[in-house]
């Protein structure tokens, strides 16, 4: 009976999961967990073998910072699984800012060097779930408002899984159905 146990108990390890989560907010606001909360709520079944773990970026040219990568390689030490990782990252002014369209080609490489997943949000995350951008001081305060009126029901879910994201748009559900599986009827 301790064998059979002891299997279960290793077997139910080798199944579980981390997805590590990275984000431009900070450990402070967390605006962006709220949001990509609110989508795993909504769209994805819950799965106990899965533990999310967020990690702050504070800022995405924080990206390959040593201290982000540290936390990384920290939590997938930690965990005796398999471990994922994902960068939400915002598009910002791609169309007319030659330094976000290095920044974010040089992500892009770094996730692909590094096998890591990533999401775009473009122009920004408020952009994604609002119809539009958000002003830094109010950022907190439309990220619990979003949460608290159930505003993932307005949210049109084509807008959410872009091949390629264009304004207002994202590829979160494509991304994330890589490791939830999709609620019943949604598609």
């Amino acid at each position: 009976m301790l064998i059979r146990q002891t299997s279960l108990v290793f077997l139910e390890v080798l199944m579980s999961k981390q997805v590590i989560l990275c984000m431009e907010t900070n450990k402070q606001k967390r605006t962006d967990y709220v949001y990509i909360q609110c989508v795993l709520n909504h769209y994805f079944e819950k799965d106990q073998n899965i533990v999310q773990t967020p990690v702050f970026m504070g800022t995405k040219s924080r990206y390959n910072h040593q201290k982000v990568i540290k936390e990384i390689e920290t939590n997938i030490k930690a965990f005796h699984g398999s471990s994922h990782v994902i960068y939400f990252i915002d598009m910002d002014h791609i169309a007319s800012s030659p330094e976000d369209v290095k920044l974010l080609d040089d992500i892009i490489k770094y996730c692909e060097q590094k096998k890591y997943d990533l999401v775009l949000f473009n122009n920004d995350i408020e952009d994604v779930f609002w119809g539009e951008s958000v002003k830094d001081g109010e950022k907190v305060q439309k990220a619990t408002m979003f949460r608290s009126n159930k505003r993932i029901n307005e949210v049109s879910t084509s807008s959410l899984c872009a091949s390629n994201p264009s304004r207002h748009k994202s590829n979160i559900l494509n991304i994330l159905k890589k490791y939830w599986t999709r609620k019943d009827g949604d598609t």
